[in-house]
């Protein structure tokens, strides 16, 4: 059936769109990275700062990026300079 075709061709074409996006985010900071170094859980900075655990989430998977202020909130929360929170642009 010719509708049926079509809706399979546009949920394929919605899969690759969206595998495309997800491989292609581009990392920007290394929130998660350094929490596993502190081991500290996301729920605990989620708390400290005032987020939710969906949001911090986000952030650590480089989903979304935090707001300056809030990403001074975390470094003072881990007690790191803010800069290691974030992955450099010159190597």
């Amino acid at each position: 059936h010719v509708s049926n075709l079509i809706l399979y061709i546009y949920h394929l074409i919605d899969y690759h769109y969206k595998f495309d996006y997800y491989c292609s985010m581009e990392k920007i900071n290394r929130i998660k990275v350094v929490l596993a170094e502190k081991d500290i859980q996301q729920k605990e900075v989620a708390e400290a700062i005032g987020r939710t655990t969906n949001t911090i989430a986000s952030i650590c998977n480089n989903k979304t990026q935090p707001n300056l202020y809030d990403l001074k909130k975390i470094a003072n929360y881990l007690k790191v300079d803010i800069r290691e929170l974030l992955i450099p642009t010159k190597d």
